[in-house]
C-alpha cells in the first residue's frame, strides 16, 4: 500500500492544534503510522525484552526482603514475568495494528506491578514493609523508557495506581506511611506521564515538520520537471525544440559511436506552416 496522501494544509492545522492526548486527525494518522510503525515495533520489542531481562536479575533484591516466600517470588519471575516480556517483544516486533502493540507494551507494566504488589501482600517478613516501593519501577521504565503512545500509558499508569492503592489499603501499613507511599507513587505516575506526554508531542510535531518538507520538496520537484519540460517544447506545435536537441544531441552522438550506427539528423523547411 502506498502513502497515504495528505495534505500541507492538514499538516500546518495539525502543527498548531493542541489536542489532548497527542494524536492526528484520522488521514494524517495513517500516514503517520505507514512512516513510523516500523520503527515503533522495533524500538518496543527491544525495551520489552529488556525489560524481562532487569527483571529476571531483581530476583536477587527478593531473596532479601521477601525470603519467606522467595520460591514463589521466583516462580514468578522467572516463570512468569520474564517469558512475558519476552512474548511482548515479539507481539510488538509483529503486531499488525497499533492497538497491538503499544496495548502489550501497557499491558507489561500493568501485569509487573500487579505481580509485585501480590509477593508484597503475601509476605508476611518485617522487611515485606519495603517492598512494595519497587512496583514504581515498572512505571518509570513504561513510561520513560517502553514509552507506549499516551493513551496506552495514561490508561496502564491509572490502573497500576488503583492495584497500587489497593494494596497500600490492605497492607497492614500504618496509616501515615500508607499515605506517603501513595502520594509517592501518585508522584511517580503524574511525572511520568507528563514527560511521555511532552515527548511524544514533540516527536510528531517534528514529524509533521519533516514531512511537510518532504512534500514541499516534492511539489517544488515536480514543478521543475514540469518547467523543464515547457521549456524543451514548442509551445504551438509541441514538437521538441532547438533547447531539446542541443541539450540532447551530445548524448545521441556518444549513444550511436558506442552502438557502431550512424546518426542522421534531417532539417525540413516546411513552406506555408501556417496551413499546418
Amino acid at each position: 500500500m502506498g502513502p497515504q496522501s495528505v495534505t500541507i494544509e492538514e499538516i500546518d492545522r495539525a502543527i498548531a492544534a493542541r489536542s489532548f492526548p497527542p494524536t492526528f486527525p484520522p488521514r494524517l494518522e495513517a500516514r503517520y503510522e505507514q512512516d513510523q510503525g516500523a520503527y515503533r515495533r522495533r524500538r518496543l520489542s527491544l525495551a520489552a525484552f529488556w525489560f524481562a531481562v532487569c527483571y529476571g536479575l531483581f530476583l536477587g533484591i527478593d531473596a532479601r526482603l521477601v525470603a519467606d516466600v522467595f520460591f514463589t517470588s521466583a516462580f514468578v519471575h522467572l516463570a512468569v514475568m520474564v517469558p512475558l516480556g519476552f512474548g511482548v517483544a515479539l507481539i510488538a516486533a509483529h503486531g499488525s495494528t497499533p492497538w497491538v502493540r503499544e496495548g502489550s507494551s501497557a499491558a507489561l507494566t500493568v501485569v509487573s506491578v500487579a505481580t509485585i504488589l501480590w509477593v508484597y501482600l503475601i509476605s508476611e517478613t518485617a522487611s515485606a514493609a519495603h517492598y512494595h516501593y519497587f512496583a514504581a519501577l515498572p512505571i518509570l521504565y513504561g513510561n520513560v523508557v517502553q514509552r507506549p503512545h499516551f493513551s496506552y500509558a495514561a490508561s496502564a499508569s491509572a490502573i497500576a495506581l488503583a492495584l497500587h492503592w489497593t494494596a497500600l489499603a490492605n497492607g497492614g501499613l500504618p496509616v501515615e506511611v500508607a499515605i506517603a507511599a501513595g502520594i509517592e507513587f501518585l508522584a511517580v505516575v503524574v511525572v511520568t506521564l507528563v514527560a511521555v506526554f511532552l515527548i511524544e508531542r514533540e516527536l510528531r510535531r517534528a514529524y509533521l515538520r519533516h514531512l511537510r518538507g518532504e512534500i514541499t520538496a516534492d511539489r517544488l520537484s515536480h514543478s521543475n520537471d514540469e518547467l523543464r519540460q515547457l521549456s524543451h517544447l514548442d509551445t504551438l506545435t509541441g514538437i521538441a525544440n532547438r533547447r531539446w536537441l542541443e541539450a540532447h544531441l551530445h548524448e545521441m552522438s556518444g549513444r550511436s559511436v558506442r552502438a557502431g550506427v550512424p546518426l542522421a539528423v534531417m532539417m525540413v523547411d516546411v513552406d506555408h506552416f501556417k496551413g499546418f
